[in-house]
């Protein structure tokens, strides 16, 4: 985890087993100029957060739901989810609204074409990117 909690843009929970998970941060601007936190408050910022959940047969995932929060901690939050769900949840700022609503409609529109809910690659490739 960075040192500093505010030293991401965003990460990914990928539940390994019941009780453990692998984090991966990142930034959205590779090195560029961070976006400005926006709708936050004294207890935290606002995040784009987005679930996924293991499908019937448990061999891959798929979306769940998307949602806005205000979180003091947000990997707190999203390591008490485990084992049900994989989750990205991104700090909400002037840049990321575009970014996340891009990506939600890329997955959505790849999952539709394909006909084969493999979020878990996708989610599984910001992970290693």
């Amino acid at each position: 985890m960075p040192e500093d909690k505010k030293d991401y843009d965003g990460f990914v929970i990928v539940p390994e087993n019941t009780e453990e998970s692998k984090i991966v941060f990142f930034h959205l601007n590779d090195g560029a100029e961070k976006g400005t936190p926006i709708e936050n408050t004294e207890l935290g910022d606002k995040y784009h957060v987005v679930y996924f959940k293991l499908n019937s047969s448990k061999d891959d995932i798929e979306f769940d739901d998307t949602f806005e929060a205000i979180f003091v901690d947000p990997v707190y939050y999203a390591k008490r989810l485990l084992p049900s769900f994989y989750c990205m949840i991104v700090r909400k700022t002037d840049k990321s609204v575009a970014w996340f609503e891009e990506y939600l409609r890329e997955l959505l529109e790849r999952a539709i074409l394909s006909k084969v809910k493999n979020y878990k690659a996708a989610l599984e490739s910001i992970a290693n990117n």
